[in-house]
């Protein structure tokens, strides 16, 4: 199936950006990296509209992208989608306009609770949307599972990044680096069982992209480096080199999907050439 590059491209800034979103929850609830938390918001926005922008490129005209838009009240996949998007965007903003750089305030800590909740949601809705029946290896919530821990490192080591650059005190790169290690555990488990499942088309059709880009690169090396962070409490080149394997790795797992798409209907045709021999005709 041919690659949908602005899809490739929303979901992998989008979700960047959720991610990001998620970590700067965190970190407000945790009480850590409190001056660098309405940067991150800033950046986490303008990644989820960056995003958003590369989507409308996939609509083709800017009327279809309309049409979309007034179809929210359907809360199908895409709808709601669309609909978290929105409301990332928004709370992210609204973070960096009221949230204190100080200690956390009850304001402080509730708008973190919400981003925390949006983006986990928004995470998620990026391969919930593309669960369609006529794909078998779409059809199961193993993707979506995949697509939300890509996103949670992504954004959990561009979190990092910016603590790093800050240079943040060791507490909140270790109860940082903690969470970036969860969720490139959680990564590991999830792409493995996303490639078990669907078989042939990812482990043997595009297997060189699945073990090396996506589970070598993309899970396995933030996995070290975010450990070593958490163990040490320090390490910007480690940070670095995770933030930027996290990156190849979900590029790499966002086109290996579209590879991985053919249609059921396709497949039905492979079954029928292999056995022909089975046929009368």
């Amino acid at each position: 199936m041919s690659i949908q590059w602005p899809l490739v491209c929303f979901t992998l800034f989008a979700g960047t950006g959720a991610g990001t979103l998620v970590f700067i929850g965190l970190a407000e609830l945790l009480g850590v990296g409190a001056k660098l938390r309405k940067l991150a918001a800033w950046i986490a926005a303008a990644l989820m509209v960056v995003g958003g922008i590369a989507s409308v490129f996939h609509l083709g005209s800017p009327l279809n992208f309309m049409s979309a838009v007034t179809n929210l009240g359907s809360l199908s996949g895409i709808s709601i989608e669309l609909i978290m998007l929105a409301l990332g965007i928004i709370v992210a903003v609204i973070y960096a306009l009221l949230a204190k750089t100080e200690d956390s305030s009850a304001v402080g800590k509730g708008l973190g609770l919400v981003a925390l909740v949006i983006g986990l949601v928004l995470c998620w809705s990026f391969g919930s949307s593309y669960m369609l029946g006529t794909r078998p290896a779409w059809n199961t919530l193993l993707l979506p599972a995949a697509y939300a821990c890509s996103g949670l490192t992504m954004g959990g080591f561009l979190y990092l990044t910016l603590l790093a650059v800050k240079k943040a005190d060791t507490i909140a790169l270790k109860k940082t680096a903690l969470f970036v290690l969860l969720t490139a555990a959680l990564g590991t488990l999830a792409f493995l069982a996303f490639g078990i499942t669907a078989g042939e088309p990812v482990l043997v059709d595009n297997g060189v992209l699945f073990w090396v880009g996506v589970v070598v690169v993309g899970t396995v090396l933030p996995l070290i480096a975010g450990f070593m962070v958490w163990k040490n409490g320090k390490g910007s080149i480690l940070i670095f080199t995770g933030l930027a394997c996290a990156l190849v790795g979900g590029l790499a797992f966002r086109v290996l999907m579209w590879l991985a798409g053919s249609p059921a209907i396709l497949n039905l045709f492979d079954v029928a050439a292999n056995n022909r021999g089975y046929y009368p005709f």
